[in-house]
């Protein structure tokens, strides 16, 4: 009895030690006892199998009915993993909607109470902080650094190899990583807006809050298909990360940053020059800042009409607002030669969007998809 029952048991650990486990992101083999994947460092249950369709768990109802199995494709498990371990970790997370807020959220806190009779609106008093600061400098930067390593960050440490020996194109792939991108910058945006109203309307009950959070919204989803499309484009292209992060952030800081510090160095000069050099040698085609400050005025203009021709004096450094200049003449003949910001017009507002989430944005995207699908990985 004692011989049969050891051998039972001798059976069943043989049995168990023969029987093969695998990650459930990458489909690298471990060991049954295994809790982090050494080839992909993620936290994981082990799988005995790995197909292209992984199913899970039956659900079973109060009458013992079984119902259809939910079939989970291996795209969506690497979007997963892409979007816990590689993109939205909690910290990252909390310090960027921190960043985001940071100076909109000061300002709201040190601004006297008596400049809400100057400036009832939300948009008013916050619509150019929020442009310029937390969707024209920090929301760039967040997305450009999140998705510049997410390819070479594979290439750097093997697991891409592991990744493209399993049953997963490598078109999907990159769509997979694309897609946790995006819903990752909706969730920093829908939460940096909400915080940011909700401390507007602690000191102050604005009645254009509403307007306020579907203007910076939708621009941020247009600014996220555009620097999410250019930084992944380029990731496959390095195989360092830090290669691949370095060249978002300079495209970044010289169009948002330096092109603007140049043409504002140079206002005092455009007044006086019809057409200006920005206009004569058409430089508003290449300048990132100019189609994402055209889209965003287009956006307030029809949510709030008349607000954008207060901010001209501001947006003649985007290129949205150019200065012209006339003679004004007195009664008693005195003259002076007087400059007004009006309206520039070089591209509507549609066009914009085009050259910004579809020449720039997608097609970088896709030229980097048809590279990476190329490329030679050992």
């Amino acid at each position: 009895m004692r011989n049969k029952l050891s051998k039972e048991i001798s059976d069943k650990l043989s049995e168990e030690m023969s029987e093969k486990y695998y990650c459930q992101f990458c489909g690298s083999q471990v060991l049954p006892t295994t809790t982090t994947c050494p080839s992909c460092r993620t936290k994981i249950i082990p799988q005995k199998k790995v197909k292209k369709k992984v199913k899970t768990s039956t659900i079973f109802t109060k009458r013992n009915i079984t119902l259809p199995t939910v079939e989970v494709s291996p795209t969506y498990i690497l979007m997963k993993k892409s979007f816990f371990f590689d993109i939205c970790t909690k910290k990252k997370f909390v310090l960027s909607i921190l960043i985001m807020v940071l100076v909109p959220v000061i300002f709201l806190l040190m601004i006297d109470q008596s400049v809400f009779s100057f400036y009832p609106t939300l948009n008013g008093i916050l619509g150019l902080i929020v442009f310029y600061y937390t969707y024209g400098f920090i929301f760039p930067l967040i997305i450009g650094v999140s998705a510049a390593p997410l390819i070479s960050e594979e290439l750097k440490s093997g697991t891409l190899l592991t990744l493209i020996s399993h049953p997963i194109s490598r078109s999907r792939i990159v769509l997979a990583k694309f897609i946790a991108l995006i819903i990752f910058g909706i969730l920093l945006s829908l939460i940096s807006l909400i915080i940011i109203i909700l401390f507007a309307l602690i000191r102050n009950i604005f009645p254009d809050f509403l307007e306020f959070f579907t203007i910076n919204f939708i621009y941020s989803v247009v600014l996220l298909l555009f620097f999410g499309g250019l930084s992944l484009g380029l990731s496959p292209i390095f195989k360092k990360p830090r290669n691949a992060i370095v060249l978002p952030i300079v495209i970044i800081l010289f169009s948002i940053g330096v092109g603007v510090l140049i043409k504002s160095m140079t206002a005092m000069s455009m007044m006086y020059e019809d057409p200006s050099f920005y206009e004569q040698y058409q430089l508003y085609h290449f300048d990132i800042s100019y189609h994402m400050a055209n889209f965003y005025m287009f956006l307030v203009d029809t949510m709030i009409p008349g607000l954008v021709d207060s901010w001209g004096q501001f947006m003649v450094f985007f290129g949205v607002f150019k200065y012209k200049t006339s003679l004004r003449c007195t009664y008693y003949g005195q003259c002076s030669i007087r400059s007004v910001p009006i309206r520039s017009n070089f591209y509507s507002p549609l066009a914009s969007i085009l050259v910004l989430v579809f020449v720039f944005g997608f097609l970088l995207l896709i030229g980097g998809m048809i590279y990476f699908r190329r490329r030679e990985i050992v």
